[in-house]
């Protein structure tokens, strides 16, 4: 009879959890800062000023946040057990509408705080600052494009074995 692995301590789950939020974190928060860099780069050439970098890391959390919870409700786990690029592309599509859904009610809570009705948000979000609001969409999910492959690629190959592949010395050619 076989023993079987001994459980997480608490501890050991928060740390694991921690290295987990880090990681969303810093791969967004990388994405988000070098879109508003390049958006202040753009500007700047028609002579506006428009520094916003400190706020990727807000977003980055938010969009963390939202991520971890999709993957709670289990957001895109029907996919499993096709194949990885329909997994993988599923899951992209997916969560990038849970990013604009949230990033909707974001906006429809401020406007509330500002005395704004949500027609007046909407119209702002959708009407006023369309394509804006479109483009967001569109890079969220170019963003999770690589974030999803790596995920599902380390989930089909094992636990942790990516991240060993990734992180050990190469044995030579291959």
């Amino acid at each position: 009879m076989e023993s079987e692995a001994p459980r997480p301590s608490l501890r050991q789950k928060a740390l694991l959890e921690g290295q987990r939020l880090a990681t969303i974190t810093i791969y967004l928060f990388l994405f988000l800062a070098t879109m508003s860099t390049y958006r202040t780069l753009i500007l700047r050439g028609y002579g506006i000023d428009y520094i916003n970098v400190g706020y990727s890391i807000i977003e980055a959390f938010v969009v963390d946040k939202v991520i971890l919870l999709g993957e709670m409700l289990r957001v895109g786990e029907e996919a499993r057990g096709r194949p990885l690029a329909v997994t993988i592309m599923y899951k992209t599509i997916l969560f990038a509408l849970l990013v604009a859904v949230f990033k909707t009610v974001e906006h429809l809570v401020i406007g509330r705080f500002n005395d704004q009705s949500a027609r007046e948000v909407l119209q702002e979000m959708f009407v006023t600052d369309g394509y804006q609001t479109l483009a967001q969409t569109f890079l969220m999910f170019v963003a999770f494009i690589p974030f999803f492959t790596l995920r599902e690629i380390g989930r089909a190959m094992g636990k942790g074995r990516l991240w060993a592949l990734l992180l050990s010395r190469a044995p030579g050619p291959l």
